[in-house]
């Protein structure tokens, strides 16, 4: 079931330290746009899949498409696929992630995805920030859509190691050949009605 977190005055899906989520799925992506504090906030949460979302026009200081928070000494590992991230904004200068932020100790596998237009407030691209330290696993981001084909034009959006020596890198290759399926969920028309509070589907099995 698609469910829409739109324009409310703080974060539209907030995970706290819940284990085995599910946020979205093929059918059922779910529409986050236009929250103040950002699309999604993950912090010290388990193992957590974001799939098939539109998660747009959202904004915060970091992290306006989907924020993480994890801790460093016991890292935990997101995948995020198939979704749109698209036309968020950070309110901060280059080096804060606009579409998706990775704290330090929050590692991911980013496939599939859509980004476009996730921008600082100076106007820069700023599509994925990694924020784990020198020597973490490389972040896995291969077959996602830039908005450029040039790997030269895709790197300006991805803040890693190659912009800030001790982090950690981010491997971005080879790019998606085209837009990934958005949702396939009829996405509602927007309302600027605030949405109820999110409920998480863990996986089968799992702490919800």
């Amino acid at each position: 079931l698609a469910n829409r977190f739109e324009r409310n005055g703080e974060r539209g899906i907030d995970v706290n330290a819940s284990a085995n989520n599910r946020i979205g799925a093929l059918g059922a992506g779910n529409l986050i746009l236009g929250n103040v504090m950002g699309g999604i906030l993950l912090k010290n949460a388990g193992p957590t899949i974001v799939e098939s979302n539109e998660i747009r026009g959202n904004r915060a200081s970091n992290g306006a498409g989907i924020n993480t928070i994890c801790t460093p000494a016991a890292p935990v590992t997101y995948t995020v696929s198939n979704n749109v991230i698209a036309d968020n904004q950070s309110s901060n200068n280059k080096g804060y992630g606009a579409g998706i932020n990775l704290g330090d100790g929050c590692l991911a596998q980013v496939t599939g995805n859509w980004f476009a237009n996730n921008l600082t407030i100076n106007g820069d691209l700023a599509h994925l920030q990694n924020g784990n330290l020198l020597g973490s696993p490389d972040i896995q981001a291969a077959n996602n859509v830039w908005g450029a084909t040039d790997t030269g034009v895709v790197e300006l959006g991805i803040w890693h190691q190659v912009d800030l020596p001790t982090l950690g890198r981010v491997n971005f290759q080879p790019l998606g050949a085209m837009p990934p399926t958005p949702p396939a969920t009829p996405i509602p028309t927007a309302t600027h009605t605030p949405t109820v509070t999110p409920t998480m589907t863990p996986f089968p099995g799992g702490a919800g």
